[in-house]
């Protein structure tokens, strides 16, 4: 439901008609996507669920043009001469709930793209879009042929690499001066940020931990250190 509303509002033009169990559960969708001259369509809950092949709906489904990505280059220099800019690069993600909700955490956050390697890690999907709450639809996005060499670029044009980590040479998050410009790395829940992507890493942050349990979820710490980020560098929020 809130994915499909954040279409309708932000992004109505990919919105190609929208199917609903109950209008007058969503009157304000249904507002939306008829202000838009889309169609709505009232389906029963069955018809509904063959649509989407039996995932859940929520009684609301639209049918949508495809997503289009930006380029790395394009991003590079919309940020050229910002002062400070925030990038998330995720590495090797493959569970599409937690790639959801890092994108719901990095919108909320005011990041200006997020990135991930094409043949390594989850693509947008529907459940993706359905978990990050519509963030999917807001944010750029930018999947790269190799984030290595995406992250290497990044640096040539004044960012830094920030990788999530653990053990001692990682600094606390809360303790690090972060520049302007950063690009915050998440690696998979398994295996971490890849040794290779790790080399081009100017700085090591982890979370201190105060508990028994050692480790956040990746898209828990993604809220944190983007949290952080924010707290430090600051941006008038909406």
């Amino acid at each position: 439901m809130n994915a499909c509303n954040e279409l309708l509002l932000h992004a109505p033009g990919r919105v190609l008609e929208v199917f609903i169990e109950n209008e007058k559960a969503h009157p304000a969708l249904v507002q939306n996507a008829r202000s838009g001259n889309i169609a709505v369509h009232v389906l029963e809950r069955r018809k509904l669920s063959e649509l989407v092949e039996g995932v859940s709906h929520q009684g609301v489904i639209a049918r949508v043009s495809e997503r289009s990505y930006q380029e790395l280059p394009a991003i590079i220099e919309r940020l050229n001469d910002a002062e400070t800019a925030l990038i998330v690069a995720v590495d090797e993600l493959y569970d599409p709930q937690n790639l959801g909700s890092i994108l719901r955490a990095s919108e909320c956050f005011g990041a200006d793209a997020v990135m991930w390697s094409r043949n390594r890690g989850v693509s947008i999907t529907p459940a993706v879009t359905k978990v990050s709450a519509g963030a999917s639809e807001l944010l750029s996005l930018c999947p790269v042929s190799n984030l290595r060499n995406a992250l290497a670029e990044l640096k040539k044009s004044g960012f830094w690499v920030c990788v999530a980590a653990v053990g001692s040479e990682a600094q606390s998050i809360h303790e690090v001066e972060l520049p302007g410009k950063v690009v915050l790395v998440l690696g998979s829940e398994g295996k971490g940020v890849q040794p290779l992507i790790q080399k081009e890493a100017d700085l090591l942050l982890k979370i201190p931990m105060f508990g028994r349990i050692d480790s956040l979820n990746v898209s828990q710490a993604a809220a944190v250190f983007l949290a952080a980020y924010r707290s430090q560098i600051g941006k008038t929020p909406s």
